[in-house]
């Protein structure tokens, strides 16, 4: 069990919502359990269900794994909550932490309007 408990500390994706830069070739065999705009929920591989952003208009071609799990329910439950407010976020800042959603589920993104600026949100 301690082995077990210092494997686990030593992974790097140990931290089911650490944001992990991937390649989009690794989901080409995947089943996509649901999409929506540029995030999908990836099927079972290796036991995990995996939430990935991919990045069209980025030139380097690369996507993010925000977040992994075992569980079907908790990472459809977890891609309901992100699908509607990460790209958004992602649109306000280049950092992009599922972190914030995780811990604050029922957070909402909302576009205001102010003399500086066409857009601004108010999170």
């Amino acid at each position: 069990m301690a082995f077990s408990f210092l494997m686990n500390m030593f992974k790097p994706d140990s931290n089911p919502n650490k944001v992990v830069e991937v390649r989009p070739e690794k989901y080409s065999d995947r089943t996509v359990v649901s999409r929506h705009d540029c995030m999908i929920l990836y099927g079972v591989q290796e036991e995990e269900y995996e939430i990935v952003l991919h990045r069209p208009w980025n030139s380097s071609n690369s996507s993010f794994s925000l977040f992994r799990t075992p569980n079907l329910l908790e990472a459809e439950e977890t891609f309901a909550v992100m699908k509607h407010k990460i790209p958004v976020l992602v649109k306000i800042s280049r950092e992009v932490s599922s972190e914030l959603l995780t811990h604050h589920k029922k957070i909402t993104v909302l576009p205001t309007s102010n003399i500086f600026s066409d857009a601004s949100f108010t999170l």
